[in-house]
């Protein structure tokens, strides 16, 4: 088994896979694990790839894309034997990147220095993918609570209370929280899943 694809099964009503993420560590040969947009919680296991038996650096290309579903905690620092990877966690609830990490050449990371962006955005920052890239750079928004935010709240307010005033919300049957200095993910009829107004 090289490649896993269960990504995009969180649909309509139904919350897609979920539960704590399956471990891949008997399958050492796998290398590309795809479920992205599913309900998976927890951390991310230690484990959660197959690595060789090797107590060396793995030079294998690996490719992860865990983005959006409710995945907690930090990205483990095991996984640091892994030298390049393609490792997407955006739009989760993560809230920290082990920093032995942030070397790795992971995402197009150039390999200098220790620029955790490339994983995933730090607290306290976001941009539209959730990571940076050459030409994307994450950009401050005191609302990002998260690792890996691919929305500002700040810019959303706006928004909403634009559709707010504009529809008659003041009129509204339900219009608890709107227009308060609540989060915005606590307004009647707006629900923040994987970190992400709807």
């Amino acid at each position: 088994l090289r490649h896993i694809n269960l990504s995009h099964q969180r649909e309509g009503d139904s919350p897609g896979l979920s539960g704590n993420l399956p471990s891949f560590a008997q399958s050492k040969g796998i290398r590309d694990v795809d479920l992205q947009s599913n309900s998976f919680v927890g951390n991310i296991p230690s484990d959660f790839i197959g690595l060789a038996d090797s107590d060396g650096t793995i030079t294998d290309t690996f490719k992860v894309d865990l983005s959006f579903n409710q995945l907690s905690g930090t990205i483990p620092s095991d996984l640091s034997r892994i030298n390049y990877a393609d490792f997407f966690v955006s739009g989760n609830q993560i809230t920290d990147v082990a920093s032995v990490l942030c070397g790795n050449k992971w995402n197009d990371h150039p390999g200098t220095g220790s620029n955790c962006d490339y994983i995933a955005c730090a607290n306290g920052f976001y941009n539209g993918v959730g990571r940076a890239t050459d030409v994307l750079p994450c950009e401050p928004c005191a609302s990002a609570q998260f690792v890996g935010s691919t929305f500002c709240v700040e810019g959303e307010r706006e928004i909403l209370m634009g559709i707010f005033e504009s529809l008659g919300g003041k009129v509204w049957k339900h219009e608890d929280g709107w227009g308060s200095d609540d989060d915005v993910c606590t307004w009647y009829g707006v629900s923040c899943p994987g970190g992400s107004i709807r």
